[in-house]
């Protein structure tokens, strides 16, 4: 079923598409950036999916041809880049965690009533007050 979010967004891509439409270099990069914006919308979609808030809306996105759509271009594009992907995880155990560990020293700090010179303060003599009249 078409809705007004098919509408929308295909008429988004169509005016792009028309706009940026050239040499062969120029249209495929405006295809890749048109699957791109699709991968986006599919990631905003399935988050504003999950919100509470959202009624009625929730079953249109969830039955709108171009979410389906960004949705199994996400399906398609993931396993490839998780296979191509470096194993970051892997080389954090492996020379990162499980490395040499640096032994650190920590220098001796002299205690502070050797480092500090002794300070007194000199005895004042107490002030005499003459004595009150009454």
């Amino acid at each position: 079923m078409i809705n007004i979010i098919d509408i929308v967004v295909g008429v988004l891509i169509i005016f792009y598409l028309a706009k940026n439409f050239g040499g062969i270099w120029k249209t495929a990069k405006s295809f890749l950036i048109v699957i791109c914006a699709l991968i986006f919308f599919g990631i905003i979609t399935s988050f504003i999916v999950e919100w509470p808030i959202l009624g009625e809306g929730r079953r249109y996105l969830k039955e709108s041809f171009i979410v389906n759509l960004s949705y199994n271009i996400i399906k398609v594009i993931y396993p490839a880049i998780e296979t191509s992907a470096p194993k970051v995880d892997s080389y954090i155990k492996d020379k990162i965690i499980t490395g040499p560990t640096p032994t650190i020293t920590i220098p001796k700090i002299p205690a502070i009533e050797k480092i500090m010179p002794k300070v007194s303060i000199p005895h004042l003599p107490e002030l005499q007050t003459p004595a009150r009249k009454k």
